[in-house]
């Protein structure tokens, strides 16, 4: 096996166990906005995490890119495990 994927395995491994199924167990549902776009966000200043590890399945996963003038905006779009629907702005950092 190639040391790319051993070390893919490790970081999932790794990972995992702070995974979590649904976007609620992430960001209280209480505090999670979802607009009547379907786009889903938390309000500024808001005293939550500000990042969490989100397992889904990779049917659920679609990628969108949206064009402007000055760029390519690219969105993520899931279904949790819970149905919860999420639009959310997808950044690899």
């Amino acid at each position: 096996m190639c040391k790319l994927y051993e070390n893919m395995d490790q970081l999932y491994q790794h990972l995992e166990r702070f995974a979590k199924n649904s976007i609620v167990e992430i960001f209280n549902e209480e505090i999670l906005e979802v607009g009547g776009n379907g786009k889903s966000y938390v309000l500024d200043g808001t005293n939550c995490d500000s990042f969490g590890i989100l397992k889904a399945k990779v049917n659920e996963i679609k990628f969108k890119h949206l064009k402007s003038k000055s760029k390519i905006q690219t969105r993520l779009i899931l279904t949790d495990e819970s149905g919860k629907y999420a639009d959310s702005v997808w950044k690899i950092l």
